[in-house]
């Protein structure tokens, strides 16, 4: 089973780790995963995996039915600007700490929101997540 095309907006060890975990439970396969990182050995090691490398958050948002946000809480603004900007919705899920859904929902007016904060211990397949919703998404 496949829920689309999961774009995701740093592959870093919490990034890639939700990725590893979406690929064991086969939500997605490798090849419905869009990567959008800064780091050269991060765009390696994604590429190495099969996903796509993409150089602009406007391309992945293109090719993506669902976006994750993965990105250290002091890159996250220039991050929601760019996904603002993008002409369709897509669903956001912010995995960025200390943001809330307030504050994101200031800048993605259009776009459904979720935020989950995973620990720890999903890096290797047994952790925990909680989650909040923006009021406009459904089920």
């Amino acid at each position: 089973m496949s829920l689309g095309k999961l774009g995701i907006i740093g592959f870093g060890n919490m990034g890639s780790a939700i990725v590893k975990g979406l690929l064991d439970v086969k939500l997605f396969m490798s090849s419905d995963i869009h990567v959008v990182d800064i780091d050269e050995k991060k765009q390696n090691s994604a590429k190495a995996a099969g996903h796509f490398i993409h150089s602009s958050v406007q391309k992945l948002g293109e090719l993506s039915d669902i976006i994750i946000v993965a990105v250290k809480p002091g890159d996250v603004h220039g991050v929601l600007l760019e996904l603002d900007a993008l002409s369709k919705d897509i669903l956001i899920i912010s995995i960025v700490a200390g943001v809330t859904l307030r504050s994101m929902k200031s800048v993605l007016k259009k776009n459904p929101i979720i935020r989950v904060m995973p620990n720890t211990p999903c890096m290797v397949g047994a952790g925990t997540s909680v989650m909040a919703c923006g009021p406009d998404v459904t089920d």
